[in-house]
């Protein structure tokens, strides 16, 4: 089945029937506007990212639910990165006119199944057509109470660096991905990635954390941000930086090249 066959309204209709009720949703899919509300003395933390076919992303890699899921993630990540609760969520498209309907409904079930597993609900968007490639847009919102939003720029003098979990093992999966390879622990890292919210929250509230990011470009250009944000300077010894058992076999004297891919 092609959008051509349902329209615009078909599709979001689909797609609304996949969506439960959320927190502080007053008025969700549907309406020329959604409707939601905060919790009292919290602020409203906004963050939004676009992915474009053959800059981002490429359809022979990843399959439609991954690609959902990693949509809503890349945004999600954000919000955690201040500290912050994931909340609502606006996705827009502009859909090839022979992109299969199926293939949507599988990339709307990866959104929603991410949005459920972080408290995210979905409540509106748009979508167009395109003349090139699949194009994603998403919208998050979320929330934290004043204090305990931590943004790039309140690193200082004799801080320590940290990183949750592992790093480089997603520049692996890509890498894994351009030579053949459709599976394993680096090539899930790459097309599923997890949001690291719940270090993202208590960080916040335990108020250990000075100055936080998102590491998606890369440990040095992102900390670069933290440093410029905070106008403080940074040492970092390599044989610190924690990598996981699979990338130290994989890749004992791979560096990863320049990408256009993120």
């Amino acid at each position: 089945m092609r959008l051509g066959e349902i329209g615009e309204f078909g599709l979001i209709g689909r797609i609304a029937g996949k969506v439960a009720a959320g927190a502080g949703v007053r008025l969700g899919i549907g309406d020329d506007a959604a409707v939601t509300e905060t919790e009292a003395g919290r602020l409203l933390l906004s963050t939004a990212d676009m992915l474009v076919e053959g800059i981002h992303f490429d359809l022979s890699f990843t399959d439609p639910f991954r690609l959902g899921r990693k949509s809503l993630a890349v945004n999600v990540s954000d919000i955690a990165a201040m500290g912050g609760h994931p909340r609502h969520a606006l996705l827009c498209l502009a859909i090839p006119a022979d992109l299969p309907v199926e293939f949507l409904d599988r990339f709307a079930d990866g959104v929603i199944s991410l949005a459920e597993e972080f408290g995210v609900t979905l409540i509106g968007g748009d979508t167009c057509r395109s003349s090139s490639g699949l194009v994603i847009s998403i919208t998050l919102h979320g929330e934290q109470i004043p204090a305990r939003i931590i943004p790039r720029s309140g690193a200082r003098p004799g801080d320590d660096l940290f990183v949750t979990g592992t790093v480089g093992d997603s520049a692996l999966g890509l890498e894994l991905l351009r030579r053949g390879e459709r599976s394993g622990h680096a090539v899930e890292r790459h097309l599923n990635p997890t949001p690291r919210v719940s270090a993202g929250l208590s960080l916040a509230e335990s108020g250990m954390a000075s100055a936080m990011i998102d590491v998606s470009d890369g440990v040095l250009a992102d900390l670069g941000h933290i440093l410029t944000g905070s106008g403080v300077g940074a040492r970092i010894d390599a044989s610190l930086i924690p990598l996981s058992p699979y990338f130290s076999q994989r890749a004992p004297t791979w560096h990863p090249p320049p990408s256009r891919w993120h």
